[in-house]
């Protein structure tokens, strides 16, 4: 391997750079995959898009707290901006691993004190479930960002969607193999009792992969810390300023966001599938564990499709067809009268989850190759904040409004259409007007002289 890339060097194929993130480039799969294998093993147990409408519809939560919580992966949004200057920079794979022990060990502290707490005090119980689900997003929007930054920075432009498909397959297969266990712990305990071991198994999962960050062979990408230099004497309000004016001002960048915000706020109606169920269908008390099962599923299919498919066609090309995937799960779920079809329609939409932070992240490195993935990631995110937050509030409480009239059916139709609708605007816009960077066909903005 070494010999290869020493050689595709003197022939000046490569960059120097690109020279040492190839000869490592094993040891990074190695790892990479290690860290996303050994977080499978524990989403069987506490997958955070089933385990939060699942555990308040438990406890009888307002819908409009589940849509909140729901949303605080979009939430903790701006966090990401932080991460640049907190983790980014020396040792930032230590600080990726403490980050990430943080996250899981929030998982565990409240399964433990879940078992502790007496049965009657649900409110409590509900107010300790949103707070450790507050940690958990926030430190997850600190470390996962650097994380795929640091995915970015040593994986070279043609590889990445061969390594998300090896990603997502040691993902879903170590959670399908964990999935008899966690069957087992969501038939035979009590319904609470399952939400609190299960937490506590997956914490202790998530904190193994944490461990294997620390095996990368992390190479910064050269003029980064110059650049983190500069912006070290810059405000955390003037950088953000000035990051979001940048992206915005690109034309090419502006419309590609722009659709893909419209496609998340279509997005983040998805926990309600799982209310629905419960609500709606009448699915039986541990029935989670299937939605758990969907989502493995969805991600080894996207694993071998999904990654070839941006590698050979370009993330566009996965855009639209996500976009396209997104409108026939919403019209499943609206239609879905047995439990098959509204898992049907979660499979399909957990298809949709894996696959949109892939777009952004790899989809504005080509559009913004000069920047720093870090950067775009949590600009990217922070531009598509307020429709990912925004959504499942609004769905939320008009489901709660119909549910306090008796039609609860009414409620979730209404707000599956409205996912539908948001759905076909992304898709059209995305095959219409955003330009596929590979191509070189890209919008340009010249300033004329007035006559």
């Amino acid at each position: 391997m070494m010999r290869r890339v020493e050689d595709q060097y003197q022939m000046g194929l490569i960059a120097p750079h690109e020279q040492v993130v190839l000869g490592h480039f094993r040891r990074n799969v190695a790892a990479v995959v290690g860290v996303d294998s050994l977080w499978g093993l524990g989403l069987p147990f506490a997958l955070s898009w089933v385990l939060v409408p699942a555990y308040l519809n438990l406890l009888d939560a307002p819908k409009v707290v589940i849509g909140i919580t729901s949303a605080f992966g979009a939430v903790f949004v701006p966090l990401q901006l932080l991460a640049i200057r907190l983790i980014e920079g020396r040792n930032r794979k230590k600080k990726v691993w403490l980050t990430l022990s943080v996250s899981a060990l929030s998982y565990v502290v409240f399964g433990v004190v879940g078992f502790l707490l007496p049965a009657e005090a649900r409110l409590l119980r509900m107010v300790l479930f949103v707070v450790t689900m507050a940690v958990f997003f926030a430190t997850i929007a600190l470390g996962w960002t650097v994380y795929w930054a640091m995915i970015t920075d040593n994986c070279p432009v043609r590889r990445r969607g061969r390594l998300l498909g090896w990603r997502a397959t040691g993902m879903g297969a170590a959670g399908l193999a964990a999935a008899p266990f966690a069957q087992w712990v969501y038939v035979r305990l009590a319904p609470e009792a399952a939400f609190h071991l299960s937490m506590m198994i997956a914490g202790g999962c998530f904190l193994l992969a944490s461990a294997c960050v620390l095996l990368m062979r992390d190479h910064v990408e050269p003029g980064r810390q110059r650049r983190q230099a500069k912006l070290a004497r810059v405000s955390v309000v003037h950088q953000t300023r000035i990051l979001l004016r940048r992206l915005w001002r690109t034309p090419n960048y502006r419309m590609f966001i722009f659709f893909v915000a419209v496609l998340a706020a279509a997005f983040s109606v998805g926990p309600f599938i799982v209310t629905y169920s419960r609500d709606v269908v009448g699915s039986p008390a541990g029935s989670e564990r299937f939605f758990n099962l969907a989502f493995l599923a969805a991600y080894i299919l996207t694993g071998l499709v999904v990654g070839r498919v941006a590698d050979a066609w370009g993330y566009r090309f996965v855009a639209v067809i996500l976009a396209a995937v997104g409108f026939v799960t919403f019209v499943l779920a609206q239609a879905a009268g047995t439990m098959s079809t509204t898992l049907l329609a979660y499979l399909s939409y957990s298809c949709t989850l894996i696959t949109m932070p892939m777009i952004v992240c790899n989809m504005s490195a080509e559009l913004m190759p000069r920047m720093d993935p870090t950067s775009l990631i949590a600009g990217g995110n922070i531009l598509t904040l307020p429709a990912a937050l925004l959504t499942p509030v609004i769905c939320g409480r008009i489901i709660d409004m119909f549910r306090s009239t008796g039609h609860v059916w009414d409620g979730h139709a209404v707000v599956f259409t409205i996912a539908a609708a948001l759905a076909v605007v992304a898709g059209l816009g995305l095959a219409l007007l955003v330009q596929e960077p590979r191509s070189g066909r890209v919008y340009i903005i010249k300033a004329l002289p007035r006559v």
